[in-house]
């Protein structure tokens, strides 16, 4: 019988005869169609059939033999191939003739005569049916298997896919933040480098007269008879220069100076010894930390030292300090 395009195809897909692309293809095609695969199964059967028979070309044989015999299966099923190719011919001589069937003897039976009456025998037809059925089934659960196999290794390499995506999707966040991360620490260095700068500039503008402001105050012999001298001390001064008014008394050198709240609680002391004189007598005159100051009313006692361990009181002076 002619082969069809498709059989000769298969054929020489069988025998290794195809090129690299067309393999490719078929073998797709025996994933995805059941009936094609059967097909391929039946071709090589009757390849094995043809190979019994001596039907194939020398290359053929040697490209057969290569391909199939080199497995146990392979040679099983040539081996079932050449008992049915030297059997048939007597089965269709014995069918061709119309004598009676002659009585044969145990002792008289061949090794070929007795495979010939029992391939005749339904038993053994029905075993051959059997085996034909079961190597069916086997061919079919292996292409079963197969496909589930390919199934699972495209699931595979899916969830591979997947994986390498959300992992690059990862680092490019990561990435990304680092990238935010980094342009605000510049911000923030560029902003309090900005900061520095304007600070210089506005110190460098402050007069040079305004920077440390200075007060005169009086003492006050009792305390509350009149009002605080108002002292209005600029935010950005960072000291204070006071001169307390000795009122004539200058019987001491050495001066002690403490700073209270108007709720008594001390917030500096200092011993000083500059004594200044002015147009009006003499006067103590110290430095105090602007920082110290804020807006309220504070007390100032002045200390005369008479010795390390005695302290007598020469005034007190008041301010309310302002502007802070």
């Amino acid at each position: 019988m002619k082969k069809t395009n498709d059989e000769q195809l298969m054929i020489a897909y069988l025998l290794g005869q195809v090129a690299e692309e067309e393999q490719a293809r078929l073998e797709e095609r025996l994933f995805a169609d059941d009936e094609f695969y059967e097909q391929l199964q039946a071709l090589k059967a009757e390849l094995a059939d043809d190979y019994a028979h001596g039907e194939l070309s020398t290359h053929d044989r040697e490209t057969f033999a290569s391909r199939f015999l080199t497995t146990s299966q392979g040679r099983e099923q040539l081996a079932f191939a050449r008992v049915m190719a030297s059997a048939l011919p007597e089965i269709r001589a014995e069918e061709a003739t119309t004598l009676a069937p002659i009585e044969i003897t145990t002792e008289e039976r061949s090794w070929r005569q007795s495979l010939l009456a029992s391939l005749r025998a339904p038993a053994l037809q029905f075993a051959l049916a059997a085996a034909a059925l079961l190597f069916a089934l086997g061919g079919f659960w292996l292409f079963s298997e197969m496909r589930k196999l390919r199934s699972q290794l495209e699931q595979a390499r899916a969830e591979q896919i997947e994986l390498r995506r959300q992992q690059q999707e990862r680092e490019q966040q990561t990435a990304e933040q680092r990238a935010r991360n980094e342009e605000l620490s510049a911000r923030l260095r560029d902003e309090q480098a900005e900061r520095e700068r304007l600070q210089k500039v506005l110190e460098q503008s402050r007069p040079l007269n305004a920077s440390i402001p200075a007060f005169i105050l009086s003492p006050a012999l009792i305390r509350g008879s009149n009002e605080p001298e108002k002292l209005i001390v600029p935010r950005f001064a960072r000291r204070i220069r006071l001169q307390l008014d000795l009122g004539g008394d200058d019987r001491y050198e050495n001066f002690r100076v403490e700073v209270r709240t108007a709720r008594g609680n001390l917030i500096w002391s200092q011993d000083t010894g500059t004594v200044r004189a002015t147009p009006l007598g003499k006067a103590v005159s110290l430095l105090l930390p602007a920082s110290l100051l804020r807006n309220g009313e504070y007390e100032l006692t002045l200390k005369g030292i008479a010795s390390r361990s005695k302290l007598e009181d020469i005034g007190y002076y008041y301010c309310n300090v302002i502007g802070r």
